[in-house]
């Protein structure tokens, strides 16, 4: 295998199982590993310290998968280490159709990212290395959930600091419907998979939106860069007096009408606008437009 050796004093990081090594921390690499192909990562002195993707195009040049030496990275690994991201989210999963199943890097599963959003599944694959292993961790997502689709939304531009090209389209099962219907915190929500932000919908915002919720009752709440509503409806489920949301998409605005109809919230208590939120916080300033509750997310 491949070896990529540190330079003297940089192997502090991985040791405390930071998941990334620079290209500046590396001394040398034996051997011409291909981008996305895992080597062994070792200190100045030749020891051990883990295994990792390498991709020398990126500033990020060695994504850390496993520390421990004796354990062989094969197709058995990959799939035990996507089935403990989906058992993790389990509990979430009782009152939610919708969540982040996999965290990227904080379930050492470096560059992806999976949301569940009812049947359907939609992904984003930011490294290299996963798109290499691409076919198994698809087999092993539709083996734990049968999921109608898994759609891939590697659109984002960080895929070209590893060399990739943007990835789009569907990659498993049947095309999902312009909008799926999900609940979160009790709240249901029309998420647009292909045409949405990101993959969809914000699902690692879930215990923010109900954190900031809490403080909502009564309150005249204003929600910045509003996107399909999360925080926003959350606040009215809370009881907020009103709540203005505010975001330059149409789209999402059109999106946020649909849930407060979808939730059966008063009309009387939403003002959604279409604009740009700096303009629109200045048109506030000069109307002298007061707010108890802001959120800029």
């Amino acid at each position: 295998m491949n070896e990529v050796s540190l330079k003297k004093g940089k192997e502090k990081a991985v040791l405390q199982r930071h998941p990334w090594v620079f290209s500046g921390a590396i001394e040398n690499v034996k051997g011409k590993p291909q981008n996305g192909e895992i080597v062994r990562t070792l200190d100045s002195k030749g020891n051990f310290l883990a295994y990792g993707f390498y991709n020398n195009q990126s500033r990020v040049a060695v994504r850390l998968l496993e520390w421990n030496d004796a354990v062989f990275i094969d197709e058995f690994w990959w799939r035990k280490r996507i089935a403990t991201a989906v058992n993790h989210r389990k509990s979430v999963l009782n009152q939610n159709n919708a969540c982040r199943l996999i965290f990227s890097e904080a379930d050492f599963l470096p560059g992806l990212i999976v949301d569940k959003y009812a049947d359907h599944l939609s992904v984003q694959i930011l490294t290299s290395g996963m798109e290499k292993v691409k076919e198994i961790w698809i087999d092993e997502l539709r083996n734990l959930l049968q999921p109608k689709s898994i759609f891939d939304r590697s659109d984002a531009t960080s895929r070209s600091h590893e060399g990739l090209d943007a990835s789009f389209g569907l990659l498993y099962g049947e095309t999902p419907p312009d909008f799926v219907e999900v609940v979160e915190n009790g709240i249901k929500y029309e998420v647009s998979i292909a045409e949405g932000q990101k993959s969809g919908f914000y699902c690692d915002q879930r215990e923010n939106r109900k954190l900031v919720a809490a403080h909502a009752s009564g309150k005249k709440v204003l929600d910045c860069f509003s996107y399909s509503g999360g925080f926003s409806l959350n606040a009215l489920q809370n009881g907020a007096e009103i709540v203005t949301s505010v975001d330059s998409s149409a789209l999402a605005i059109e999106t946020l009408q649909k849930n407060i109809r979808l939730n059966n919230f008063s009309a009387k208590n939403s003002i959604a606008i279409q604009s740009d939120v700096n303009k629109q916080l200045r048109k506030f300033r000069e109307e002298d437009e007061k707010f108890d509750l802001i959120i800029l997310d």
